[in-house]
């Protein structure tokens, strides 16, 4: 079962992310799957997969395709999930732009292990003060509760 879940996965990274990279369209669906590992063993590895909506498509025409969707000055949401032998991480993020180029977001995780469990909330504040910079006031907390002798 999980061979056939990893080569699905495989084959949807290798057919839908490399035509967007090449093209100057612009885009409002990013998609985003990755495997790392440190060990020759394939099964120690973990798998990551966001997803992130823009409300307003996002241009490559005057910056890179890894740089468009960090610079993008849009409201957007984004959905990950990243799974290992001993541990799940779920996240919810969403920000908002205002048309002043003031901003806000807020974040939630989970991180549910074999050794803990953690929630993580986050918000945002900030400010675009032209089209490649930002500042911006980042607050956020953990509720971890350990799982000792499990």
């Amino acid at each position: 079962m999980l061979i056939n879940r990893l080569n699905l996965a495989l084959l949807l990274a290798l057919t839908s992310t490399t035509t967007l990279a090449v093209t100057d369209n612009t885009y409002q669906h990013d998609v985003n799957l990755v495997y790392a590992s440190s060990t020759d063993e394939f099964s120690d590895g973990s798998w990551d997969a966001d997803y992130r909506y823009y409300f307003t498509p996002v241009s490559q025409d005057t910056v890179p395709y890894a740089l468009s969707g960090f610079l993008a000055q849009s409201s957007n949401i984004r959905v990950g999930y990243n799974v290992s032998d001993h541990s799940d991480f779920y996240l919810i993020d969403v920000e908002y732009v205002f048309d002043s180029k003031w901003f806000i977001g807020l974040s939630y995780g989970v991180v549910d292990s074999d050794y803990q469990d953690t929630n993580n909330y986050g918000a945002k504040l900030g400010y675009y003060f032209n089209d490649n910079s930002a500042v911006y006031l980042k607050y956020s907390t953990d509720n971890t509760d350990l799982a000792y002798g499990t």
